[in-house]
């Protein structure tokens, strides 16, 4: 009777029945399941003969049955009445069967692999009430593996690893593998059971760590240290039983250095909690190879006799991406695998991990699946041609000095400022993250719908091409148009003609009348000017020498009367009934003396402290950062990897990527805010989070 008691604790465990067994003793708990309704439905009487119960839960009932072929499986019927959803019954067998369909498809190693450690489900239906058939696996759990001979703690090592291996190949995790999901048979022929965490490949710690599990029941049965298991604490703890287990390993299986350089990489992995598990790094060790892992292949499945030999690429249904009319600007093939895509319409980009076939995809409603082949590759610089090989780029980006590259267009029909997009050697992280993994492929081209076609680079010296044109073009290389004006003359550095708190005359936006205006801020070469009597939100920063501003003489502009100022100032003085004539500029002179009739206002604050210097881009000391900072603010932040890239803009101007300004960005690039890249000389004299020489 006990022996029957586990087994059904098992059978309950595995199919999510209440452990009856367990609870109230084997005779309580036989009478139960007698006494409780438990039909074998009829249409599968004529696959499953001997059908008997031995558990019976909530909403089901699970029978033990044999099948045409003699061998035991497990059935769960759900009970009449019932109202748990048919769409949960069949979510794990489904999952359970695309996994035995991708290992198929993945060739005989992995197929093997899954057909000996992983029971699946082998039917499921609906007969009046929902069904699954599943194979029958052991009932011993790994918990209780301690101390074996040294024969059996290898053979079962080999084969976990193998187990976890085979399910990660066709691009699930199990995230759920305590001591009671791994489970051995009564020759030690282990099995992983319960898959209702199963997920793709993604980032966790504990148990939602398939590496985690691996680690501790490795440790286990090697017969290790408490030390050596993974205690979740700090990094450096971490660590410290990451050295306890391979010492261990090392002393009691005797495992080579480079199987064990291996086994430390796979920890520090689990450590750093990665996407990347390598599980199949660990199986491919000399050592792991050299181990006997039984591979029985007992779970075969009859529907997928003589799969090898499919046609798995027509089965897929999965394209290469770049093949379809509708790719362009989609999903980068730096960061996205492939997608969902619909031929007309926006796609559904993957993550890394996810693995759409064509069916799938139809059924969240679009066209189909495709998968970028050149995802995950790097190229190689030194394979790379350059541009001046390919004729291409020289105007756009062989002008200036310290370019790494272009990602290129050769198609006549694209704007020559649009050909070519050029990145400097400083922006690492564009050249990293996003050029060398083909970036360039899928880079739409502004405005345009077509991408770039490659990327070329530029060797380390260079020479510097001279500008074919004195005339400047329309647009910039990053699309953007350029407007000309004639210079405003600047005074000499450190040098002001007004001082913070004047009052002064100044040209409203439509420039038809004057208003009164005062002094709020001084930059290099400009003020910030405020509207008496209107919001802030229309302050605004003008070169100092222009015409649209000037001293307020005599209580008269020499275009329309203005208002007068208030009461009291001392600029309030008769005016003679002539037009006067607009008075000259006057030489700069010290600030005037305070009037003893009331005190001088108070100077609003401003963007930046008056003693440190400010400057746009145009600025000689901004001259290494214009460009960086030019694409950033145009086309970087509509990036995917924008947000990462440039995530301390937030801190800094209080605006998230997409709506920040230019001057924040230059900002950004001033405190050093994106690593890898030259910093701006001077920081902006206006921003949205004054002030602007902070950081």
């Amino acid at each position: 009777m006990t022996s029957f008691v586990e087994f059904y604790s098992y059978i309950m465990r595995t199919l999510g029945c209440l452990t009856l067994g367990a609870l109230l003793g084997p005779s309580l708990a036989a009478r139960l399941i007698t006494q409780n309704a438990c039909d074998f439905p009829d249409s599968l009487a004529e696959k499953y003969s001997g059908a008997r119960v031995v558990g019976s839960g909530a909403t089901a009932c699970v029978f033990l049955a044999e099948d045409v072929g003699g061998v035991t499986v497990a059935v769960k019927v759900q009970k009449t009445g019932s109202t748990s959803a048919r769409a949960a019954w069949e979510k794990e067998c489904v999952s359970l069967q695309t996994i035995r369909n991708r290992a198929c498809s993945m060739g005989a190693d992995v197929h093997e692999l899954i057909e000996t450690f992983l029971p699946s489900c082998l039917d499921q239906g609906f007969d009046g009430v929902s069904y699954y058939v599943m194979h029958a696996a052991g009932i011993e759990t790994i918990q209780k593996k301690t101390r074996l001979p040294l024969e059996q703690q290898l053979t079962l090592f080999a084969q976990m690893v193998g187990a976890m291996y085979g399910l990660h190949a066709t691009g699930f995790t199990h995230n759920d593998l305590h001591g009671e999901n791994i489970v051995m048979d009564e020759d030690d022929n282990l099995a992983v059971i319960d898959f209702g965490e199963l997920a793709p490949h993604h980032s966790g710690s504990g148990y939602k760590h398939d590496a985690n599990s691996v680690w501790k029941w490795t440790a286990q049965l090697a017969v290790c240290p408490s030390n050596a298991f993974p205690s979740g604490g700090g990094f450096a703890a971490q660590r410290q039983n990451k050295a306890s287990l391979l010492d261990c390993l090392r002393k009691n299986w005797n495992v080579d250095a480079e199987s064990l350089k291996t086994i430390g990489l796979v920890l520090e992995n689990a450590i750093l909690k990665k996407k990347d598990q390598m599980i199949k790094e660990l199986w491919e060790t000399e050592f792991v190879q050299g181990l006997d892992a039984k591979l029985t292949r007992k779970f075969a499945w009859s529907k997928l006799d003589g799969c090898l030999d499919w046609d798995w690429k027509e089965i897929k249904g999965v394209q290469e991406c770049t093949d379809l009319a509708s790719f362009e600007g989609q999903c980068p093939i730096e960061s996205r695998p492939g997608a969902c895509y619909n031929e007309a319409g926006s796609w559904s980009c993957w993550t890394d991990g996810v693995d759409f076939w064509k069916d799938q995809c139809i059924e969240q409603g679009y066209d189909g699946a495709c998968r970028y082949s050149d995802y995950g590759k790097e190229l190689d610089v030194n394979t790379l041609k350059t541009c001046t090989d390919l004729d291409v780029c020289e105007q756009q980006c062989a002008t200036k000095s310290g370019m790494f590259g272009a990602c290129y267009s050769t198609d006549d029909s694209v704007p020559m400022h649009k050909q070519c997009l050029c990145v400097k050697s400083s922006n690492k992280w564009m050249i990293t993250k996003s050029l060398l993994k083909g970036g360039c492929r899928t880079k739409k081209i502004p405005s345009m719908s077509q991408t770039y076609e490659g990327l070329c680079v530029y060797p380390s010296s260079y020479a510097v091409a001279n500008k074919v044109t004195t005339t400047l073009p329309d647009f910039d290389v990053f699309g953007v148009p350029i407007t000309t004006t004639t210079a405003v003359p600047t005074l000499p550095s450190g040098e002001h003609i007004y001082n913070v708190g004047e009052k002064i005359l100044a040209l409203n936006s439509k420039k038809t009348s004057w208003r009164q205006a005062s002094i709020h801020g001084l930059g290099v070469g400009k003020v910030k000017i405020h509207y008496d009597g209107f919001n802030k939100k229309f302050d605004k920063w003008v070169p100092e020498l222009s015409d649209t501003i000037k001293r307020f003489e005599k209580g008269v502009a020499t275009s329309k009367p203005q208002d007068p100022l208030p009461k009291g100032s001392p600029s309030k003085r008769p005016t003679p009934k002539t037009t006067p004539k607009p008075a000259p500029r006057p030489a700069p002179r010290p600030a005037p003396r305070p009037s003893t009739r009331r005190p001088a206002p108070r100077p609003a604050p401003r963007p930046a402290s008056s003693s440190t210097p400010c400057g746009s881009l145009s600025d000689a000391k901004n001259s290494k950062c214009k460009q960086d900072v030019t694409w950033a603010f145009t086309s970087g932040k509509q990036q995917s990897w924008a947000l990462n890239a440039y995530s301390k803009i937030l801190d800094i101007s209080g605006k998230d990527v997409k709506s920040a300004t230019l001057d924040d960005y230059q900002r950004l690039w001033h405190c050093g805010g994106v690593s890898g890249v030259d910093k701006c000389g001077l920081p902006p004299c206006s921003c949205s989070n004054p002030p602007c020489d902070t950081c």
